[in-house]
Order: structure tokens, then sequence, then C-alpha cells
């Protein structure tokens, strides 16, 4: 299961590398709208979800992305 968050959010605090996803290490950064249609190339089946700020207590919404072959 994969946890992204809200790449296109202004309030999501990007690292000093924009293609770096803070706590992430080296993992580059794609546009939220694109990890589905990244993830169909290596998987069969995909489950999506959000998790809202509001209800995770952060400032922009997180995405959560299960996958399998």
């Amino acid at each position: 299961m994969l946890f992204y968050p809200d790449t296109e959010n202004p309030n999501k605090k990007g690292g000093t590398n924009q293609y770096i996803t803070p706590g992430v290490g080296d993992a580059k950064e794609h546009s939220i709208k694109r990890i589905p249609e990244i993830t169909y190339t290596y998987f069969v089946k995909i489950h999506q979800g959000i998790l809202r700020r509001d209800t995770i207590g952060l400032n922009y919404d997180i995405y959560w992305l299960y996958a399998t072959k």
C-alpha cells in the first residue's frame, strides 16, 4: 500500500528539491492524477481512496493506493 500526499495542494511543503518527497528519500514526485496511470503499467488491480485533511490533521489530503498483480 502506498500513501501519497496531494502534490497539487499549495499547503503541501516540498523539500529543498521540488522533485523529492519529504520523508521518502530520493523518491520522485508525480502529479497525483498520474499515479493510477503509472501504476497500471505494473499492476492489474488498483484500489484507491483518500484520507481527508480535516480527518488526519494535516494541511493537505493523503491519497492511498493498493495494487495487486
